[in-house]
């Protein structure tokens, strides 16, 4: 049984591309909790206008952040937000 060559995948594409993060906090520094930013309970990175996502959210939607159910949380969030700014 051949085995086949590893997929560069998403790996593969993500090469070069470095991380925004040290940009966007260079920018507008926030206050860390364990590792993780503190963002308004619209989950914006206020002076930016930035919103985050993901283990970013993570002090403002908890611990399902990560998964399927804190995306959907963090979409109720985020898009109230985007719809009145752009009725604005």
């Amino acid at each position: 049984m051949a085995i086949a060559p590893p997929d560069p995948g998403l790996k593969g594409l993500m090469r070069g591309l470095s991380s925004p993060l040290p940009t966007i906090t260079a920018l507008d520094p926030l206050p860390w909790v364990g590792g993780l930013p503190v963002v308004d309970e619209r989950l914006r990175w206020e002076k930016l206008k930035v919103f985050v996502m993901g283990g970013w959210a993570a002090l403002q939607v908890g611990p399902t952040a990560r998964n399927l159910s804190g995306a959907r949380m963090a979409c109720e969030r985020i898009i109230p937000t985007l719809i009145k700014a752009s009725l604005a």
